[in-house]
Parts: structure tokens; sequence; C-alpha cells
């Protein structure tokens, strides 16, 4: 009994044993390298724009790194009121490549609104655009002008800080017909402004005219060259 176990044994411990061979033997499984990297940008410049080799991908801050083909790529982060980054960066393989990035505040920023369609937009005297606009505006104190043919002018004044959005609601209130030569739509001509009334006026001034001066010219009729006709002087 015990020798038939022990035959039944050893095929048991030669599997198991070339097994454990296979185990322990290198495997040649090729491993595809990486082709793609990370990029990670920090900055305390929240809200402004990241672009990558040119296309807007993300606004910051990031939520996590970017997944990016391994090699060269433009960086470039902008934002209004701010001074722009732009560089180059290289993405190695498998890699997570870090930026820190902080643009500097050089601008104000003037955020404008209006209740009419297409009014004109003016920071001390100089024409921006037409609102509603964003645009960039020297800091300091400014002037700022909304204006529209019909409606009276909307002019405040108002500090622009580097780095920092001014926001303007403009209310222009519509001119009283008759006080701008830009009558509002919808507005009927009164009679003195209708074109055939001042047509007929002048043909009434030209009719008058006329009447007066043949009469006139008439009576200014030299006599003496009258008289001279009618009568002969005789020397005796």
């Amino acid at each position: 009994m015990i020798e038939r176990r022990a035959v039944l044994l050893v095929p048991l411990l030669l599997i198991m044993g070339l097994q454990a061979a296979e185990g322990r033997r290198p495997r040649n499984r090729h491993v595809a390298a990486p082709t793609t990297g990370s990029l990670d940008v920090a900055s305390t410049t929240t809200g402004a724009q990241l672009f990558i080799d040119g296309a807007a991908v993300a606004t910051l801050p990031l939520a996590q790194p970017l997944v990016l083909p391994a090699g060269q790529h433009t960086v470039k982060l902008t934002k209004d009121g701010y001074t722009q980054y732009l560089d180059v960066v290289v993405v190695a393989p498998g890699e997570v490549a870090q930026l820190a990035i902080d643009l500097l505040p050089v601008a104000g920023v003037l955020a404008v609104k209006a209740n009419v369609a297409d009014a004109r937009v003016f920071v001390d005297g100089r024409f921006v655009g037409f609102a509603p606009l964003e645009a960039e505006v020297d800091v300091g104190p400014r002037t700022i002008r909304v204006t529209k043919a019909g409606y009276r002018d909307f002019i405040v004044a108002r500090r622009a800080v580097a780095g920092q959005r001014l926001t303007l609601e403009a209310g222009l209130d519509q001119l009283a017909a008759g006080t701008t030569p830009y009558r509002p739509l919808g507005t009927r001509p009164k009679w003195y402004e209708r074109w055939y009334v001042w047509a007929g006026a002048a043909g009434g001034v030209a009719a008058v005219t006329v009447a007066v001066l043949v009469p006139v010219l008439a009576a200014a009729k030299d006599p003496v060259d009258g008289f001279r006709s009618d009568y002969r002087w005789t020397v005796p």
C-alpha cells in the first residue's frame, strides 16, 4: 500500500517541480514604451485661460494634470488686464511636467452694458466700441461716455485698477421729439417740416417777386429818353 502511494506521489512531485521551474524562468514579453506625458500648471491667477499649441484647453485652476503627447508643446496663459505668458515646455514620456505661472496685473478691465442696442462707448474721448463690450483701459481716473443718437449721453467718472473689473450699466434716456435731428421712429413730422409746404411757399415768393418788380421797373423808366423821342428841337 505504501509502495503504491509512493508510485503515485512521484509523478505529482515531478509536475510540481516543472511548474516551479517555469515560474522562475524569465519571460521575454515586449512592453511598449509610453508615448504620452502630463502637464500640471499651478497659478494664483484664477480664471486665466490656458492654451496648448494654440488651442484653448482649460481655465485655471486645473482639476488635474493634462495628458499630452510626449514632446515639445507651446504653452500660453492669458487673462484680461494681465500680462501674457508664452513659452515652450517639453513633456517627457510617462512623466509629469510642472509649471508655476503667475501673471502680473497691468490694466483695468471695463465691462459696459446699455439699455439700447449699438450704443457707442468712449473712454477719455476715445471710441472703444459698441455696448455690450469688455475692453482693457489704462490704470487711473477715467471718464466713460455712452452715447447714441436720439438719447441723452450717459457720462460717469471711475477709477480703473490693475487686474480689476469695472462694470457699468448705462441707462440712456430718450430725448423728446423736436429736441434732436434724430427723431425717434414713429413720430409724424409737423406741417412746417413737410417738403411740399416749402416748395409751394418758394413758388409763391417767386410769383410775388415778379409782380412787384415789373411795375417798379416800368416806373423807373428815364423820362428824358421819352421826352427826346416825342419832341424835336429846331434851331432858327
